[in-house]
């Protein structure tokens, strides 16, 4: 009896290490899914690029947006224009859209074409208005001068 201690001991301590050895590929699924739970919910928390204005419609309050390779948001969806690193304007998302434009009515501000459109985090607060919102003045076209022929014309008389 205390010569076979020792080798059930050994049976017993070999039939936990090889239970043991199967819970390893459980524990280390477990970590890379919370690794990746974790990766996903900072990515949420990310702005995303949407892409650039293409088109400003100033009267009826729209702009046309190229997307490029990001996909559309959601109908509804808040998004927000920057000029040079400024917000420029808060837009929202319609449903209209046709790979790779969509369609976002201005809520307010003054955004211009060429600005960057991004949608933001889920945990960014959405912004006040300005009071005075960013506006984009176009170039003054330089003033033409008055052309030599119609001073020259001026200078003659005809008929006299």
């Amino acid at each position: 009896m205390i010569a076979s201690f020792p080798r059930w001991c050994a049976i017993v301590l070999l039939m936990g290490a090889l239970g043991g050895c199967q819970l390893l590929p459980r524990a280390a699924a477990a970590r890379r899914r919370a690794a990746n739970e974790k990766a996903m919910a900072e990515a949420r928390q990310r702005p995303l690029l949407m892409g650039r204005i293409a088109l400003v419609n100033a009267e009826t309050h729209f702009v046309l947006v190229d997307g490029a390779d990001a996909q559309s948001p959601k109908a509804g969806a808040s998004l927000r224009s920057y000029a040079d690193g400024a917000l420029s304007g808060e837009l929202r998302a319609t449903g209209v859209r046709r790979r790779p434009f969509f369609i976002a009515d201005i809520v307010h501000g003054t955004p211009a074409k060429g600005d960057v459109v991004l949608q933001p985090g889920e945990g960014e607060a959405p912004t006040a208005p300005r009071a005075e919102p960013v506006r984009h003045q176009p170039p003054t076209p330089p003033a033409q001068p008055f052309p030599f022929w119609k001073r020259w014309l001026r200078g003659l008389r005809f008929g006299k």
